[in-house]
């Protein structure tokens, strides 16, 4: 398995709500490299729960999984990648062999950008 291929962040891309007819759900996506296979497992942080990601769609280089969860205001997340009987976790900073829990991805659904924000180029300097 290629592991330079696979990528997930919290943007509307890969994250959107899913409106059904009598309820919303959380779609959460990852991307891998093409014909790539694994078992990719997304699993809540707060409880431990694991719902196992379906195939959602392919293009020329990349494969789409996707999980629906129920609605909430906020999770706490990452992804379990098993292939070939070795398990990778992808958080924040990308593919590891160990859990970083410090990186995890969030969803929260009350936060919005403020406008003085949207357009902004930050920079971080140490």
């Amino acid at each position: 398995m290629n592991i330079e291929g696979i990528f997930s962040d919290e943007t509307n891309e890969y994250v959107s709500i899913q409106s059904l007819k009598n309820r919303q759900n959380i779609r959460i996506q990852i991307r891998i490299f093409k014909d790539d296979k694994p078992d990719i497992i997304l699993v809540n942080h707060q409880d431990n729960s694991e719902v196992v990601m379906s195939k959602l769609r392919s293009s020329e280089y990349f494969d789409f999984y996707y999980a629906d969860l129920e609605d909430r205001d906020y999770l706490k997340y990452y992804f379990k990648i098993i292939d070939c009987e070795k398990t990778l976790f992808f958080t924040r900073f990308g593919v590891t062999d160990y859990l970083k829990e410090d990186a995890l991805f969030e969803y929260n659904k009350s936060f919005t950008l403020p406008d003085w924000a949207k357009g902004a180029l930050m920079y971080q300097i140490y």
